[in-house]
């Protein structure tokens, strides 16, 4: 069985992958947000704040890459 005929491979070669510049050029922009806020790696002590930071950082920058790639103009410019 080929992994990417799962539900996860489509998922990742059909949203995942185009989306990985857009999630490269936004993901400082939550970071920062989050730093602003008080939210850091070390947030509230290392061993959570790094898993949760990440997660607080990525999955926004995910979700807006996704997005931003379905306006038709956009998706000719960034994939």
């Amino acid at each position: 069985q080929n992994w990417l005929g799962t539900v996860l491979g489509r998922f990742m070669t059909r949203w995942l992958a185009p989306a990985t510049l857009g999630i490269y050029l936004v993901h400082p922009f939550f970071r920062e947000v989050l730093f602003l806020q008080g939210y850091q790696a070390a947030w509230p002590n290392v061993w959570v704040g790094i898993p949760l930071v990440s997660l607080m950082v990525y999955v926004p920058s995910v979700l807006f890459a996704v997005v931003i790639i379905r306006i038709p103009w956009v998706k000719k410019i960034v994939v």
